[in-house]
């Protein structure tokens, strides 16, 4: 198919990496009103594409274990630098504010996170698969780079090595490792939660849940029942401007840990 814009003609429908040959016919109108008076006949050689990573989800909960990974899509690449950044906790609640939760980062942002709120806690290179000018989809063991580190909120940075870091910016991944899985029910008695682990779903009791502001107060703090469930009462989500619920987190004996923004879609 040809299409004109403005002073190209588009030609859809063709493939990387492959020659095509294009005439252009006599009779062809400019925009002037002169026509081609012969036959132009023109070689045309499509480049592959370039070198790219990149995550396919927003998903952010990984379940601790020796399986954990996390898929990543890539093109015209064998393997992808990659980088595991670990966030404080006391530190998220900040990286939601100033945007870099769950978004890519240009190498401005990402050199201010990795300076100011993250900290590195492993580096490493993947080995994906690679077939010429496909999107390929590969599975990043992480269960080595993990088997040490406790639970908690990381970042996961992939990039092509020898790429321009400005002009293509390493692709993030964020995710929670944890055995905790948060659920939430808001009415107007309040903020009803229900913990279960990951792993056999089973109901978590004595685990702390913590309710925090927009301004990073602690609104208030419960535990779970035998049943993994937890209330917060009406006073506590009412609140407007900062003072409104930004953030749940759980907390459990053996320090594993987890999280639920309030403020994103649901989840």
């Amino acid at each position: 198919m040809v299409e004109a814009d403005d002073r190209q003609l588009c030609i859809e429908g063709v493939t990387h990496g492959a020659r095509y040959t294009a005439t252009f016919r006599t009779g062809l109108p400019a925009a002037s009103g002169e026509v081609l008076h012969k036959d132009v006949t023109l070689a045309l050689y499509v480049r592959d594409r370039d070198p790219l990573v990149r995550f396919s989800g927003r998903s952010y909960v990984l379940p601790r274990g020796p399986e954990a990974a996390l898929p990543v899509e890539t093109v015209n690449t064998d393997t992808v630098e990659l980088k595991l950044r670990r966030i404080s906790d006391r530190n998220l609640l900040r990286a939601m504010q100033d945007s870099y939760f769950g978004k890519p980062l240009s190498k401005w942002e990402e050199d201010m996170f990795a300076g100011t709120i993250a900290q590195d806690v492993w580096t490493g290179t993947g080995v994906v698969q690679n077939s010429l000018n496909t999107a390929m989809t590969t599975r990043l063991p992480l269960g080595d780079a993990l088997k040490d580190q406790p639970a908690g909120i990381y970042a996961l940075s992939a990039g092509i090595k020898g790429a321009d870091p400005y002009d293509n910016p390493a692709a993030t991944q964020w995710f929670i490792l944890t055995d905790l899985g948060l659920g939430t029910l808001s009415g107007t008695d309040g903020l009803h939660v229900n913990v279960r682990g990951l792993g056999q779903a089973e109901a978590r009791a004595n685990v702390t849940l913590t309710l925090i502001s927009r301004a990073n107060a602690v609104l208030g703090e419960v535990v779970t029942d035998a049943q993994g469930r937890a209330h917060f009462a009406a006073g506590l989500t009412r609140g407007s401007g900062s003072a409104a619920p930004a953030l749940l987190t759980a907390l459990d004996a053996e320090g594993d840990a987890a999280f639920l923004s309030l403020t994103d879609p649901a989840f």
